[in-house]
C-alpha cells in the first residue's frame, strides 16, 4: 500500500471543479483546503507529482530537525550529541516513516501548526491564531489548539483564528467548485462516507493502527460482547461523540487552562489526537511540539542540577509513541492501536498531575 494516501484520489482531479469529481472513484474524505493542495501537486503531471511531494514531506521534518538541533546546542549539548538525538530521533520515527510509506497529506496540518506553535511560544499570536486556523480548515481537530488562547486572554486572537478558518474553508469550496453550494455538498457526503465507514464499523485490519479512544472503546466492546454489528457500534458513538465533548471542556476548565503552557500544549495535543473519532498513527507526529519543549526543560533542570516531576515518566511515554512500529497481534487481530492509547492516556495524566516549567514561554528557552 506504499503511497497509497497520495494516490488514492488521482483518477479526481481531472474532473477538478466539476460535479462529477465527488461522484467518480474513492470519496473525497477531507475538506476542501486538502483538494486544492493536491491538485498542486497532480497539475505536475505524473512520476513528477510524487517527487515533488515526497521533497516537500522530507523538508517538513528534515528543516524542523535542524533548527531543533541548533537549539540543543545553544542549550549547551555538543554538537556530536544533538546530532546524535536529532538523528536517532528523525531516523526511527514511527509517525513520520509511515508518512512517508503512505505518503501521507497529515504533513500539511504539521507544518501549519509548528509554525502556529512556534509563534505562539514566541507571542505573535496573531501569526499562531492565522495557523491554527489553516490547520483547522485542513483537518478539524487543530481548533482544538485555539484553546491555548484562552489561558492569555487572548479571545481576539481566538475570534481570528476561526474567521480564517472560515475565509480558507469558503474560498476553497469556491475553487473546488464548480460553485459553493455544489462543492459544500460533495465534501460534506465524503466526511460523512468517512464517519460510516471509520467510526459506525468495527474494522479490525484498521485497529491496530487507531490510537483514538473510540478505537479503545470498540475493541473492549466487541471482546466482552462479540457484537460488532453497525448497530452496535453506532450506539457506542452516540454515547462517546458527547461524552468526549463534555470530558474535554470539563478538563479544560477544570485543570488545563491552570497549568504552565507546555502542560496546556501537551494536554490539548493529546486531547486532538485521542478523542476524535479515528486517529492513524500519522498524527502521533504532533506531539513533537511538546517534546521539544520537554527536551530544552530536561537540559535546563540537567544544568541547574534539579529534578522535574514527571518528566522522566513523559520521555517515556514520548519513547514508546515514537519508536519503530510494534504488532500486538493476539488471534490474528492486532492491538498495537490500542496500547499506544493507553499510553496516551499515562501521558495525559503526567500532563493534567505535573506542572512543567514556568506559566510563560520565555525567550531564551525558545531561540
Amino acid at each position: 500500500m506504499r503511497f497509497s494516501d497520495f494516490f488514492v484520489y488521482v483518477n479526481k482531479f481531472p474532473l477538478f471543479h466539476q460535479a462529477a469529481f465527488f461522484t467518480t472513484g474513492f470519496p473525497f474524505t477531507y475538506p476542501a483546503p486538502m483538494a486544492l493542495i493536491y491538485r498542486v501537486f497532480f497539475l505536475l503531471g505524473d512520476t513528477v507529482d510524487l517527487c515533488a511531494f515526497m521533497t516537500f514531506l522530507s523538508l517538513a521534518f528534515v528543516v524542523p530537525a535542524v533548527l531543533f538541533g541548533r537549539a540543543l546546542m545553544k542549550r549547551g549539548l555538543t554538537r556530536k550529541t544533538a546530532a546524535t538525538v536529532v538523528g536517532v530521533g528523525l531516523l526511527l520515527s514511527w509517525p513520520v516513516l509511515v508518512l512517508f510509506d503512505r505518503g501521507n497529506v497529515e504533513v500539511f496540518v504539521w507544518v501549519s501548526l509548528v509554525v502556529g506553535t512556534w509563534a505562539y511560544a514566541r507571542k505573535k499570536e496573531w501569526t499562531a491564531a492565522a495557523m491554527f486556523g489553516v490547520a483547522a480548515s485542513l483537518k478539524l481537530f487543530p481548533f482544538v489548539y485555539l484553546a491555548l488562547f484562552f489561558t492569555r486572554r487572548g479571545y481576539k486572537k481566538l475570534l481570528f483564528g476561526v474567521l480564517v478558518f472560515l475565509v480558507v474553508t469558503l474560498v476553497s469550496l469556491a475553487v473546488l467548485g464548480p460553485t459553493v453550494p455544489v462543492a459544500y455538498r460533495g465534501i460534506s457526503a465524503g466526511l460523512q462516507y468517512f464517519d460510516k465507514f471509520y467510526m459506525t464499523r468495527f474494522r479490525p485490519d484498521e485497529t491496530g493502527f487507531d490510537h483514538s479512544l473510540l478505537g479503545f472503546c470498540k475493541v473492549i466492546y466487541v471482546a466482552i460482547t462479540g457484537n460488532y454489528t453497525t448497530e452496535a457500534i453506532q450506539k457506542i458513538v452516540r454515547i462517546y461523540m458527547p461524552a468526549t465533548a463534555i470530558a474535554g471542556l470539563l478538563l479544560y476548565g477544570a485543570r488545563i487552562r491552570k497549568l504552565p503552557w507546555t502542560n496546556q500544549l501537551l494536554a490539548l495535543t493529546i486531547i486532538s489526537i485521542s478523542f476524535t473519532p479515528f486517529s492513524g498513527d500519522g498524527t502521533l507526529i504532533h506531539l513533537y511540539y511538546a517534546f521539544a519543549v520537554c527536551c530544552f526543560l530536561a537540559i535546563d533542570a540537567w544544568r541547574r542540577k534539579v529534578d522535574v516531576p514527571g518528566l522522566r515518566a513523559i520521555f517515556l511515554c514520548f519513547a514508546y509513541l515514537f519508536s519503530t512500529e510494534s504488532f500486538y497481534v493476539f488471534y490474528g487481530q492486532r492491538y498495537e492501536g490500542q496500547a499506544k492509547c493507553f499510553v496516551l492516556m499515562i501521558l495525559l495524566v503526567c500532563a493534567l498531575r505535573y506542572p512543567l516549567g514556568e506559566g510563560e514561554p520565555t525567550e531564551p528557552m525558545l531561540a
